[in-house]
């Protein structure tokens, strides 16, 4: 399930994604993986918001280093690069 996860979210991130700017969104993104691990140390066995499960090809540490280094800076990019700029009236 994870890697199917992994797989759509890249997916996602190649067709939605401003890949020319990342650049721009590139702090962003670093932040958002930072937070993330801070969180994890922090409420390592203790105060979870939710409960990553493992699969056959991943264990729990695994699960936790996808989703802090690839799935969580991408949805950043993605939502990022389609925020819009103006606002609507």
């Amino acid at each position: 399930m994870n890697l199917i996860l992994v797989v759509i979210v890249i997916l996602s991130t190649l067709v939605k994604g401003d890949w020319r700017n990342w650049e721009k969104y590139y702090p962003t993104m670093l932040y958002t993986a930072l937070a993330t691990f801070l969180y994890e140390f922090i409420s390592h066995s203790h105060y979870h918001l939710w409960e990553l499960r493992k699969d056959s090809m991943f264990n729990l540490m695994n699960v936790h280093f996808v989703h802090n280094l690839i799935i969580n800076p991408l949805i950043t990019l993605v939502y990022l690069s389609n925020f819009p700029s103006k606002r609507r009236q």
